[in-house]
């Protein structure tokens, strides 16, 4: 991965840093930093700030690479978008629902804040439950919702 990136602000190459040290969970929204339509460096030159959800992640060469998901008003923001196609679903491990929607990969030096959200994702549906807020994801079992639990073959 790179090192350094060259700003047009000062004029010199300056070595990355990031903003966020933690990485986001699926179902998160992170604050991003638009410029000419594309994600830029958290300290870099920007023109807009948006807020996506986080769809996706993957671990590749030291930092985490993060698929979002662009909708609504973002998208006459956030020019350099993909289309979800299922080799891109498959990678990411990201839910069926979202084939053919927008969205941007970035990495953790694009991220300038993180949401966390509260409760818990069904490992089924991927449905977000707001009121599990007793649920610890650190246990090792994994969250149900109770339509899943009353419909095990839910999807």
């Amino acid at each position: 991965m790179f090192s350094e990136y060259d700003d047009e602000m000062y004029g010199t190459s300056r070595p990355m840093t990031r903003k966020v040290y933690e990485t986001p969970s699926i179902g998160d929204f992170v604050k991003v930093r638009i410029r000419n339509g594309i994600a830029v460096v958290h300290d870099g030159q920007y023109e807009e700030e948006v807020v996506l959800r986080v769809l996706g992640l993957k671990y590749s060469g030291g930092t985490n690479d993060i698929v979002l998901l662009v909708n609504g008003a973002d998208e006459s923001i956030v020019v350099s978008r993909i289309k979800l196609d299922q080799k891109i679903i498959k990678d990411y491990s990201i839910d069926s629902k979202f084939y053919g929607l927008n969205a941007i990969v970035v990495n953790d030096y694009n991220l300038v804040e993180i949401k966390k959200i509260l409760g818990a994702m069904c490992d089924i549906c991927h449905d977000h439950n707001e009121w599990a807020n007793n649920f610890d994801p650190h246990s090792g079992s994994k969250y149900r919702c109770y339509s899943c639990r009353q419909n095990p073959y839910r999807k």
